[in-house]
């Protein structure tokens, strides 16, 4: 009997507990909040630096050597190839729209984006030397106007898809201007026909420009961070190639003269650029 009624007790004390632990809140599990898809279109803004990193050279079509250039250029660091080469270092600010679509598989992301920039790009140098009894002024400019891109990017998603890492590359397009001449501080002539020059008056003696809208390609990389919702926060740093440009610097009325002389620039430029972009 006394054993029976232990029994008794002791399941009595198990419902009891079973049940009060049934009363008690239970803690919820922690959920990380949840991170947007990188999946869909979307528009942004940028802004940033650039500058170029080519040379502007001189040349003369004269094998003989026996031009304006030739002779006039030799107190310029004149090479054996009758060239010479000037670095106009242009820089300047940028600024433009952007607009995208990328396609997201877990960490993986491919998309394409194309922008257009309105450049403050420019830069120019000049060099002088001594001609008899005169010095010689040779000075180039260029200038990136505009640019624009369309590009593939590949990437990888990283700190729990919150931040992208990616190459970029594709077509690059842009306006350049350039320009080059040369101005003598006294009057100047030498030479006999073809190839003789004279410059009656000091100032301007040569002068050549061009202008034109060119393709090319450009490469790069960059990072892009979710700062909030859909909200996109990049830096990018892009290497643009527009081919190059050349033309003939001729004499400027009342200056005359025969002769060949050639301005080559390379249209290479580096950009570094931060923005905003806005999924939807």
């Amino acid at each position: 009997m006394r054993v029976f009624l232990s029994a008794i007790v002791a399941v009595a004390a198990l419902q009891g507990g079973a049940a009060l632990a049934a009363d008690m809140p239970v803690k919820a599990p922690v959920v990380p909040p949840a991170v947007a898809s990188w999946t869909g279109f979307y528009v942004g803004i940028n802004g940033g630096v650039g500058w170029g990193d080519r040379s502007a050279r001189w040349s003369s079509g004269d094998t003989a050597g026996t031009t304006f250039l030739n002779i006039a250029f030799l107190s310029l660091l004149n090479g054996p190839d009758r060239s010479y080469d000037q670095r106009p270092d242009a820089v300047g600010v940028l600024g433009g729209l952007q607009a995208g679509y990328n396609q997201q598989w877990g960490r993986f992301l491919v998309g394409f984006e194309a922008d257009i920039q309105a450049s403050g790009i420019k830069g120019s140098e000049a060099t002088t030397g001594a001609l008899g009894g005169s010095a010689i002024t040779a000075r180039t400019e260029q200038q990136l106007d505009w640019f624009g891109t369309a590009r593939g990017r590949v990437g990888m998603l990283l700190w729990d898809q919150r931040i992208l890492a990616y190459a970029t590359g594709g077509l690059a397009f842009g306006h350049t201007e350039v320009t080059g001449d040369a101005s003598m501080s006294n009057p100047f002539f030498i030479g006999a026909p073809p190839s003789d020059f004279n410059c009656p008056t000091a100032g301007l003696c040569i002068s050549g420009s061009r202008s034109k809208t060119a393709a090319g390609w450009t490469a790069g990389g960059g990072a892009e961070m979710i700062v909030a919702g859909n909200v996109r926060l990049k830096v990018e740093y892009l290497h643009i190639d527009l081919g190059s440009e050349s033309f003939r610097v001729v004499p400027v009325p009342p200056a005359s003269g025969g002769g060949v002389i050639n301005l080559r620039f390379n249209n290479s430029f580096d950009v570094v650029r931060a923005g905003l972009n806005f999924g939807f």
